[in-house]
């Protein structure tokens, strides 16, 4: 480091416990498993003394961006970058961090009145020079008084100082006395300006980032910062400024010219850090990747055009975020329960089309280096990375099944210094996967950056990108998933023979207690007859232990009972001739509801045809 950095090794020390104290540099024990993390946790780092021998250790950048340290400059790349001199890379990911940034405010704005404010001298010559190209040189204007111009007519000084001539028995100005109102090119506030935007310029320029950041060479004054007198006069005459503006640009301009002037000093002896990056480079590769593939966490059920079967979902407000189960905790030995506010948190859900339908992808974004071949893995994510996404599956299982989704796809992003994308493999957890549900494995999916930039950055998705989704396993859904899953609850006799909410038993009318299939029918159709009549409920509470409730419409159930009966009856006669198909089945359906006069549960057709497909074929 002494020889890359062109220190005197008396210096390194200094310098490494600066890059350490703001969490660039971190050591860990010279090993290939420490080397190769991807994520360096609190145990995997070694607190010791820089100035002991340190033969035993890596030194770690966990850092991308750009970082100066006095007159010394390191640019800190992504790790996936392959590349000797990324230099357009580099350029496209400082683009990113920008735009990354720009919800936060990384450069400090203040007057120096402030004690323990941080200060950050490369933000500042950014923000500078950036503000200069959108808005120009700080103005200010020169009032005067000009005969006969284009400005505002002064009459007091028309009347008394200029003769006027009587026409009509009315006195006519051949003169005005009127207003002008130049820029005063000789205003401190506007010289001082283009000095620091032009030695500003001239450093970026001396440490070969103007091209990195896009910026052209600032060259708009000769003078010296000193020709403004002392730091301690032009503070003042600054601060003198600030307290008769309102305009909010110069007011913020003049703020940080003030900082600029305050504290360049320590950076020019060498002893201040500016850095233009971050060191949870993670978290705007999730940002990317959620922009890239529309992530769909904050968006409300009902203004979710991509759901199957929207329709279920009319009067839903919340989010997909919120359909996620919380925590409860129960006191003991009481029925009070206390709802958790934090619950599982997946980085994304992309719903998109596919096939016939759409996809349901659950989809994590990890800055990670994956090697994975047929006998070796390294820089994976952890066991408790690949647990979380198969509970963002399960977590998500009822949603999807109740939304009619026929394809789903559970999957971790990451980035590729490549033009293409790469399926790498699959991560299994066979105990996950078969704890209750078929859960599916989850898919390693490498993605080129430099694509998913540009189209962050263009600020529009690009739709070819989800192509690249659809390398990796999607899982149809076979049949309808609502009845599937009816059908296992019924015969391991769960869930619906009793209501837990309620603690009372939930009973079936007698005539379909036997016929397991009469009962998903009945679940289909009876909530959604009850969903268009305030005097039906769809289920009997009259079984042993449970208070009995009058049912007020009997006709309707009885009703109900007869036309699941007919329906399954005439189905199974018309199989017996001809195989039917789902849109036979969807035609056979439509016609038995219209003579029924059924017309509540239209909306339920295809439902009600796959279920008696997969339950009487």
């Amino acid at each position: 480091m002494v020889k890359i950095l062109k220190l005197r090794p008396d210096e390194i020390v200094g310098f490494i416990r600066k890059l350490k104290s703001f969490g660039v540099l971190k050591m860990v024990k010279a090993t290939p498993e420490e080397r190769e993390l991807s994520e360096l946790l609190d145990e995997n780092v070694e607190l010791i003394n820089e100035e002991e021998n340190t033969d035993k250790y890596f030194y770690v950048f966990t850092y991308v961006g750009i970082l100066t340290i006095g007159n010394r400059v390191l640019k800190c790349y992504p790790k996936y970058i392959k590349d000797v001199e990324p230099h357009e890379k580099m350029k496209q990911v400082l683009s990113v961090l920008r735009k990354y940034n720009s919800r936060e405010q990384i450069v400090a704005l203040f007057n120096g009145e402030e004690e323990n404010t941080s200060f950050n001298l490369l933000a500042i010559m950014l923000y500078l020079l950036e503000e200069y190209a959108e808005n120009g040189v700080y103005t200010n204007e020169l009032i005067s008084m000009e005969d006969n111009g284009s400005g505002e007519i002064l009459w007091d000084n028309t009347i008394n100082e200029t003769y006027a001539v009587i026409r009509n028995s009315r006195p006519v100005y051949v003169d005005l006395k009127t207003i002008s109102i130049d820029e005063d090119e000789q205003d401190f506030f506007r010289r001082l300006h283009c000095c620091i935007v032009t030695k500003c310029s001239k450093i970026l320029e001396q440490a070969g980032l103007d091209k990195l950041f896009d910026l052209g060479l600032v060259d708009v004054s000769d003078a010296e910062i000193a020709d403004f007198g002392d730091d301690e006069y032009i503070l003042y005459r600054i601060q003198r400024e600030l307290d008769i503006q309102f305009n909010d640009r110069k007011k913020i301009l003049l703020k940080t010219m003030y900082t600029y002037i305050s504290h360049r000093k320590a950076f020019e002896t060498g002893l201040g850090i500016s850095m233009f990056g971050t060191n949870s480079f993670n978290l705007v590769w999730e940002r990317v990747c959620a922009y890239v593939f529309d992530n769909q966490l904050n968006v409300k059920l009902n203004e979710l055009k991509q759901i199957p079967n929207s329709d279920y979902f009319d009067t839903e407000s919340k989010t997909l975020i919120e359909v996620i189960e919380r925590p409860k905790w129960r006191y003991k030995g009481t029925n009070y329960l206390v709802e958790q506010s934090k619950t599982l948190t997946p980085d994304l859900i992309s719903i998109y089309p596919y096939k016939d339908n759409f996809c349901f992808a659950i989809l994590d974004a990890k800055y990670y280096l994956i090697k994975l071949t047929k006998h070796s893995i390294e820089g994976n994510p952890g066991v408790g990375d690949v647990t979380k996404q198969y509970l963002y599956q399960l977590a998500y299982q009822d949603f999807i099944d109740k939304s009619g989704f026929k394809y789903i796809q559970n999957a971790f992003l990451m980035p590729i210094d490549d033009e293409n994308a790469e399926f790498v493999g699959t991560a299994e957890l066979n105990m996950m996967r078969e704890a209750g549900k078929r859960l599916e494995h989850i898919s390693v999916i490498k993605l080129p950056a430099k694509r998913l930039y540009q189209a962050y950055l263009n600020g529009r998705p690009d739709l070819e990108l989800f192509e690249y989704l659809k390398m990796a396993p999607i899982k149809q859904i076979s049949g309808d998933s609502f009845s599937r899953r009816m059908l296992a609850y019924l015969k391991v006799e769960k869930s619906l023979e009793t209501d837990n909410k309620e603690e009372k038993i939930i009973g079936y009318p007698e005539q379909i207690q036997s016929d397991v299939g009469a009962k998903v029918l009945f679940d289909i159709i009876a909530p959604e007859v009850a969903r268009h009549s305030y005097t039906y409920s769809p289920y009997r509470k009259d079984i042993v232990g449970a208070v009995a409730e009058d049912v007020s419409d009997s006709d309707m159930e009885e009703k109900i009972v007869r036309f699941i009966e007919t329906l399954v009856s005439k189905y199974i006669e018309t199989t017996r001739i001809n195989t039917i198909r789902i849109d036979e089945g969807l035609l056979f359906v439509d016609n038995m509801i219209n003579e029924w006069d059924f017309y509540e549960i239209k909306e339920q057709e295809k439902r009600i045809a796959e279920t008696l497909q997969i339950l009487y074929h």
